[in-house]
């Protein structure tokens, strides 16, 4: 899109999506990028479903978590502090708003980046209410997911819940989207976090060695565009509720 296209669709309230990556390692066969591939293709496939406008996500995000992504011990974590992780977000958004957005929905796929993304949200708040603007602020985009598909989905038994990172369920929604970027995923060893929770600095031995936390073993695209159809069409519901029914 150009400016004149832009300007045409904010004249009549078209909603904006802004998606958050992240550049945090996914196992030895998913690319650091994953988090932002997903993000990018949830609000892609969600806008295309709706008159929205999907944003070029934000590819770096806040720093990964042991419990979560496998933190600090791995390499290339290229990550942006929280505090500076905030301005950067809060600036976006405001600048959205006071550029004409009026229905904003950012969200995110990588863990670490919620609290964040709310805050920002939520001071954003403030400018939004005086141009009349709304803010959605979404943290995990697979909850449009049914409990009956998930049980399909996950093939090795019950939904690890957070501790599914680099395991089948990101596996198979990075084969449905990008096949050709994963590796050979078979024999991938995985184990969850030794610790119910974080010690800094972060001891040998609390993460897999590998940075999967549960088997990818058994990912399929199939599975992978499964989940991706289901969570598409509930994100253009929900921006048809927020944005468009109540406003």
């Amino acid at each position: 899109m150009c400016w004149p296209d832009v300007s045409d669709a904010l004249e009549t309230d078209t909603p904006v999506i802004l998606p958050l990556g992240s550049l945090e390692q996914h196992g030895p066969h998913l690319p650091f990028d994953t988090d932002t591939v997903c993000g990018q293709a949830v609000a892609d496939g969600a806008a295309g479903l709706t008159r929205a406008i999907s944003l070029p996500a934000l590819s770096y995000g806040a720093p990964s978590r042991p419990r979560s992504g496998g933190g600090p011990v791995f390499p290339i974590g290229a990550e942006i502090g929280l505090g500076t992780y905030f301005d950067v977000v809060h600036s976006i958004m405001l600048n959205l708003i006071r550029r004409g957005v009026r229905n904003l929905l950012v969200l995110s796929w990588h863990t670490e980046n919620s609290v964040v993304m709310y805050e920002a949200a939520r001071q954003a708040c403030a400018a939004a209410s005086e141009v009349d603007a709304k803010v959605v602020a979404l943290d995990a985009p697979t909850t449009f997911v049914s409990d009956e598909t998930r049980k399909r989905a996950y093939v090795d038994g019950p939904v690890p819940g957070q501790f599914e990172h680099a395991g089948l369920i990101e596996t198979s929604v990075m084969l449905a989207l990008q096949p050709d970027r994963v590796r050979e995923f078979a024999d991938v060893e995985a184990s969850l976090p030794a610790l119910p929770y974080d010690v800094l600095p972060q001891p040998e031995g609390m993460v897999a060695p590998s940075g999967s936390f549960t088997s990818p073993a058994n990912a399929a695209a199939e599975i992978g565009q499964m989940l991706l159809d289901e969570t598409y069409a509930g994100l253009a519901k929900a921006i048809e509720k927020e944005f468009i029914e109540q406003r």
